[in-house]
């Protein structure tokens, strides 16, 4: 079990949060209240989730990039998330059908 690494930086006008290790339940609730705060915060900027060092996630990690991008959108900025076409996210996207709202750049 590897815990999650959460690597922070500003880039290109993005807030980006590089991503590594196992994004499930207890790591996927600590970082959804870090991003959350960061959106909420008066510097907030557009959003950036790098995802491709991610070895594991589940239904948490996806919930707490949802409700990031709603948050996001709602304060008018960009919300993405970059991950490689055979990331376990794209099969979590498919199942939940969230595929139509978030989708990943490669």
């Amino acid at each position: 079990m590897k815990a999650l690494e959460v690597n922070n930086f500003s880039k290109d006008n993005f807030e980006t949060f590089s991503l590594k290790g196992e994004f499930k339940t207890l790591e996927a609730i600590q970082f959804k209240e870090l991003l959350l705060n960061k959106i909420s915060s008066n510097d907030a900027k557009n959003i950036c989730i790098e995802l491709n060092e991610v070895e594991e996630m589940d239904i948490t990690a996806l919930n707490s990039l949802i409700i990031g991008k709603r948050r996001t959108n709602k304060k008018g900025n960009i919300f993405k998330v970059k991950a490689t076409k055979d990331h376990v996210i794209n099969k979590l996207l498919n199942i939940t059908r969230f595929d139509k709202y978030l989708i990943p750049e490669v």
